[in-house]
C-alpha cells in the first residue's frame, strides 16, 4: 500500500494506525510517498515542460488501483480519480510547476472537469502512469458516503463527478 501524500508530510504511526487499523498494518507493507525522493521514476512531462516522476512502487506495480474520494475540489473540479497519481505519488517539482501554472486559471474551479486545465493535466499524467483502476467513494454535502464505484479511473471519475454534482446541488 502506498499512501499518496503529494507534498504533505508523512503521518506518524498513530495516524497510520487510525487510518488503516492494526489488522491491515500487520498484514501489509505500508509506504508513505515522499515527493522529494531521488528514486522516483519518470513517466512523462507536463505540457509546461516539467518532468513528472512517480513513486517507484507504483511505477513498477503490475496493476495500479487508486483508492480515494470524489467530492468537489477547489481547483481540480473534483477529488479522486487521477489525483491519486498526480499529485498524490508524484514529484515535488512537477507538482509545484503544475499548481503555479493552473491554480489561478479561471476554469480551475469547483465542479468543472470539462475545460479545466488543472484537472486536464492530472488526468493526462494518470494516463501516462497507467493508472488501471479506481475505487472511489462519493460523498454528499455533509460527508456521508452515498456510492462506491470501481472500474477504469476515467469512467469512475466521470460517473462519480456527475453523481457528486447532483448530490452537492451543482447540476
Amino acid at each position: 500500500i502506498v499512501v499518496g501524500l503529494g507534498t504533505h508530510v508523512a503521518m506518524d504511526e498513530k495516524a497510520l494506525s487510525k487510518k488503516f487499523g492494526k489488522e491491515i498494518m500487520g498484514a501489509y507493507r505500508i509506504h508513505q510517498h515522499n515527493s522529494r525522493a531521488e528514486e522516483l521514476v519518470p513517466v512523462g512531462r507536463l505540457k509546461t515542460g516539467a518532468e513528472v516522476r512517480i513513486n517507484p512502487i507504483v511505477a513498477r506495480a503490475d496493476v495500479r488501483v487508486g483508492l480515494g474520494s470524489i467530492i468537489p475540489h477547489p481547483m481540480n473540479g473534483f477529488g479522486g480519480g487521477p489525483k491519486i497519481i498526480f499529485p498524490a505519488v508524484s514529484n515535488y517539482d512537477a507538482i509545484r510547476e503544475h499548481h503555479l501554472a493552473h491554480t489561478v486559471h479561471p476554469k480551475s474551479i469547483f465542479g468543472n472537469t470539462e475545460s479545466n486545465p488543472f484537472y486536464g493535466e492530472a488526468f493526462r499524467v494518470a494516463q501516462l502512469a497507467n493508472l488501471n483502476y479506481s475505487l472511489n467513494c462519493i460523498y454528499d454535502t455533509v460527508i456521508r458516503p452515498r456510492e462506491i464505484l470501481f472500474g477504469s479511473f476515467e469512467s469512475v471519475h466521470k460517473q462519480g463527478a456527475d453523481l457528486s454534482r447532483d448530490l452537492c446541488g451543482m447540476a
